[in-house]
């Protein structure tokens, strides 16, 4: 038996390595846009679509249970390969983005969502698991922050020129961009390098049915990969009440159109930037497992504050950017440490993740819009505070980097 420590992946030419963490920060930049595009503008979506923003909530609620599906597909990419799984998720998310470009209903639009979050829940859990093959875990953290910059960046680029876009033609446009981008990224990732793992003669003759048996095996460390699991899903619940409720608040109290949110979101982009860049510069040196705890309890603490933030939209502005900032920090922090806890399990162990934590967030997402209807800021704010603690108390109590393998 062996631990982390004495475990080495072994480590790829540099060359290779930065252009892969090239490509995918590309890739995930235009990808997360389409993810998270709908959240600033959710009333401006529904206003075009002639429905009420609960009732959208609700619609796009549905979209996360689409990663249910996303644990088969890590399998899947553990014995076939991660390429041909990423390139045909990258496909159903074009063909959804494209449906939600031409929907003219609510129901087409609920069938392109779904689409489109299918193909995210499986390519983006793969593309992390394919690049940690290739990664050695003393470097881990800053490869996979470098590629988590996506996050803000899109914010940063593509969700706040999709608002300057929306406002010189329709809501519309930005989903046909993204849906053709995702069809080019997804002949790109057939040409991508293999991964490097092999596969066992025995694993090669078993049937590819065969391996769902074991779905929630996760190896000797499972105590800790369940708990790692657990305090992400904690985390991601935190941050999508109020991803899902700050373009609303802000519109509701400042009177932002679509060109307004445009620049707010642009600012807040560099929260979600300064989360992923602490951790690709510290992760490795304060240790992951210590990351994991020290940003929840910071992030519940800027949560807890939130309602208390007042004098204009500058000052709500910086207390949504340090409650952002710890949500990011801690959630890629969270998927650092999942790559390794199970080593011979990947795919799974990171589509699961995908799994559970959209599963929280169908729940943000549904109940976020009506607590902020009921009780104000209060209402989304302290929840997602208490679910933080929750996630350092798990991390602190059952989560350990020391990762044991057969």
């Amino acid at each position: 038996m062996t631990t982390t420590a004495d475990r080495q992946t072994p480590e790829p030419k540099p060359r290779s390595t930065r252009s892969l963490i090239a490509s995918v920060l590309v890739m995930r930049i235009v990808m997360d846009t389409g993810n998270k595009i709908f959240f600033p503008y959710l009333s401006v979506i529904a206003d075009g679509l002639g429905t009420t923003t609960v009732d959208l909530a609700k619609l796009l609620s549905w979209r996360n249970l689409t990663a249910l599906v996303a644990p088969f597909l890590g399998m899947t990419a553990d014995k076939r390969g991660y390429r041909p799984v990423i390139a045909a998720c990258l496909t159903f998310s074009g063909i959804g983005f494209l449906t939600i470009f031409f929907s003219q209903s609510n129901v087409g639009f609920l069938i392109g969502i779904l689409l489109a979050a299918l193909g995210g829940a499986g390519a983006g859990p793969n593309i992390a698991a394919y690049l940690s093959h290739r990664l050695p875990w003393d470097k881990r953290s800053r490869g996979l922050g470098i590629v988590e910059y996506a996050w803000g960046l899109a914010s940063i680029i593509g969700v706040s020129l999709s608002g300057y876009l929306i406002g010189l033609t329709s809501w519309r446009m930005p989903f046909l961009i993204i849906g053709l981008a995702a069809f080019t990224f997804a002949i790109v990732y057939l040409r991508f390098p293999p991964a490097g793992r092999s596969q066992t003669a025995a694993e090669q003759a078993q049937p590819l049915w065969a391996n769902f048996q074991g779905l929630f095996d996760l190896g000797p460390n499972w105590r800790s990969a369940w708990a790692t699991l657990l305090g992400d899903m904690f985390t991601r619940f935190a941050g999508f009440l109020l991803f899902i409720n700050f373009g609303t608040w802000l519109s509701d109290d400042f009177n932002l159109d679509a060109v307004g949110l445009a620049a707010a979101v642009f600012w807040l982009g560099f929260a979600d930037i300064s989360g992923s860049v602490s951790v690709s510069l510290l992760g490795d040196r304060v240790g992951k497992h210590r990351s994991v705890i020290g940003g929840p309890i910071l992030g519940a603490i800027f949560f807890m504050l939130l309602p208390f933030w007042s004098g204009g939209l500058v000052i709500i502005i910086i207390g949504i950017f340090l409650a952002r900032s710890c949500f990011e920090f801690s959630i890629v922090s969270y998927l650092v440490l999942a790559s390794e806890q199970a080593p011979e399990h990947r795919g799974k162990m990171l589509t699961l993740r995908s799994a559970f934590s959209l599963i929280s967030t169908f729940a943000s997402t549904r109940l976020g819009p009506q607590l902020y209807e009921a009780f104000g800021v209060p209402g989304f704010a302290w929840p997602a505070a208490i679910s933080l603690a929750l996630s350092a108390l798990v991390a602190i109590f059952f989560i350990s980097d020391q990762i044991v393998t057969e």
